[in-house]
């Protein structure tokens, strides 16, 4: 029976050889693709195209296509072939798949039905399937389904209004950007923003409202988008913190003070901090901009004021006052002074003098009694250790005794050295004393210093008696007074009994004037000529025209500058 078996199938094949009826099995020609040569990332579908080299049919199978995508080879399935001579299905890169060029391994049935088969027309079923023609012969497909790793180490900062992110860099040969996912709820999902390039990785989100919770977290791309998983999660609550306002060294809540005097008491005071609710204030002193509380340590306070007690400061020593103010938040804004420093010791006095304003001047009679002229030289300001404040104005008064005040009293003017004071009513044969107090930049004086005393007088000196003589009449003791003389050349003039009972006399002044009352110069050009005691002088070198009336002039002046004029007969 084997004989006769093999014998009907060499007859059969003869015989379908002798009537042309077709006993070849249906191949595959090529795979080919209409997706385009180019890379493609996780979740890119590619078309994977079967061409056959007739029309065929599947049935009860599924035509199974194993793509080489590395580590884990893909495999795609035709499940419907009807009468076609190409059949299509979509490879869907996945994670992990990775090849230059995309190709197909092997190409199988797998049964669905009882009777599976991919036939052609004449009922051939296709036994061998491999491709005459694989995928890379005509296209360079690349496949990177490779996800960088997630990015680790991300941390965030909260600011005002913002919350600054900071992560590690990641190492991808292929990177592409950071992606920040934000939201106000857990596991965020909503993309935010995104940096350039690997090497950024920090990122302020800025325009956030504050006293509220924001989430992040982070992906990363590669240059294809294929995107890794979420980094750890974080969260950044933005504030608002307190605006601190000016603050303020001494008392005055619109000035600010430089320098103190007292060792015991401090005070300062500060406007309120800006905020969007209530402030706390917390204060502290210190002796640096470094070590704010290491005099007086930080303590609460329920006002914009403060006045210490019982302190202990040292002369010399700067001291800066901070105000802290903290919201219902725990956020705080710190202001500092500009720093007052310890001034206690008194300016030391200096010398007073009266009716001058010329330095160092000093009169014993003055002949006015409207105005008074006083100087003053050698108050200043020093400490044993550090910098004085230095003198900053001074006081003075006027009074019939030192340090009286009976006349003018205590009047401040600014740093200065003398003084006119006008508009007075001043009376004669009275003495009158300057008095002076310095006052340095931390409200220190010193002593009263007055002076001696100016007293006032207003009258004249009396006058006396003057005569003209002849110089032979001078010479033999005659001093009777000449009408005439006959010495053109010289003219000897001799006075006497002129007083002043209260400033005394000073001096006196001579001029000779003609008839005209013209002065005649003399001697050297001399006009009036002073002298300082009752005397003789004799005029020469004069040229006295004859029978001209000629007079001498003598003013007398006394120690107050008043001074009365005679002439002679």
């Amino acid at each position: 029976m084997l004989r006769r078996k093999v014998n009907t199938i060499v007859l059969t094949f003869f015989l379908g050889s002798l009537t042309g009826q077709d006993i070849t099995p249906p191949t595959i020609s090529s795979v080919t693709s209409t997706t385009g040569n180019g890379s493609y990332k996780q979740g890119n579908g590619i078309n994977i195209t079967l061409n056959f080299v007739e029309e065929v049919t599947l049935t009860d199978a599924n035509l199974d296509i194993e793509l080489e995508t590395g580590a884990t080879d893909r495999t795609v399935s035709i499940n419907t072939i009807t009468a076609a001579t190409s059949a299509s299905v979509i490879y869907t890169v996945q994670k992990g798949d990775q090849t230059a060029a995309l190709s197909v391994n092997t190409i199988s049935l797998s049964a669905t039905g009882n009777s599976p088969a991919l036939k052609d027309a004449a009922g051939n079923a296709m036994i061998i399937f491999s491709p005459t023609t694989n995928l890379e012969a005509a296209h360079t497909i690349a496949v990177d389904g490779i996800a960088p790793a997630a990015p680790t180490g991300l941390s965030a900062t909260a600011g005002n209004s913002l919350a600054t992110l900071s992560w590690n860099i990641n190492s991808e040969t292929d990177f592409g950007k950071y992606r920040i996912y934000e939201d106000k709820s857990s596991s965020p999902t909503t993309a935010i923003d995104s940096t350039l390039t690997v090497a950024d990785i920090s990122k302020t989100i800025t325009e956030r409202d504050n006293d509220t919770t924001y989430y992040y977290r982070l992906a990363a791309l590669d240059t294809l988008g294929n995107i890794s998983d979420y980094s750890s999660e974080v969260s950044a609550v933005p504030f608002s913190r307190p605006v601190a306002g000016a603050i303020r060294d001494g008392t005055s809540d619109t000035s600010d003070v430089y320098w103190w005097n007292s060792r015991s008491t401090l005070s300062f005071n500060w406007n309120s901090f800006q905020d969007n609710g209530a402030v706390s204030y917390q204060y502290a002193v210190g002796t640096s901009l470094s070590d704010l509380n290491n005099t007086v340590d930080w303590t609460v306070v329920g006002d914009t004021s403060v006045t210490l007690t019982n302190l202990n400061l040292i002369e010399g020593f700067t001291y800066y006052l901070s105000a802290r103010g903290t919201d219902f938040t725990s956020k705080s804004d710190t202001a500092t002074s500009d720093g007052i420093t310890l001034d206690l010791t008194n300016p030391t006095p200096g010398v007073v003098n009266d009716g001058s304003t010329k330095t160092g001047t000093d009169l014993t009679f003055i002949d006015t009694s409207d105005v008074f002229l006083a100087n003053w030289t050698g108050f200043v300001d020093t400490l044993s250790s550090g910098v004085a404040s230095g003198v900053a104005s001074y006081t003075y008064a006027i009074g019939t005794s030192p340090g009286d005040t009976n006349v003018v009293s205590w009047t401040d003017i600014v740093n200065q050295d003398s003084l006119t004071h006008t508009g007075l009513v001043l009376a004669e044969d009275t003495t009158y004393y300057f008095s002076v107090i310095a006052t340095d930049s931390a409200g220190n004086s010193s002593d009263t210093v007055s002076s001696n005393g100016v007293t006032v007088d207003l009258t004249p000196p009396t006058k006396g008696e003057i005569v003209e003589l002849k110089l032979d009449d001078f010479v033999k003791g005659n001093f009777t007074d000449r009408d005439w003389t006959t010495d053109s050349t010289q003219l000897v003039v001799y006075w006497w009994g002129f007083a002043d009972t209260l400033s005394g006399i000073d001096h006196y002044e001579i001029a000779l004037l003609d008839t005209d009352s013209t002065i005649v110069l003399w001697g050297f050009g001399l006009d009036w000529t002073r002298l300082l005691a009752d005397s003789v002088i004799i005029m020469f070198g004069l040229s006295l025209e004859d029978d001209q009336i000629y007079t001498i002039a003598l003013r007398c002046f006394d120690v107050a500058g008043n001074f009365s004029t005679a002439y002679s007969n």
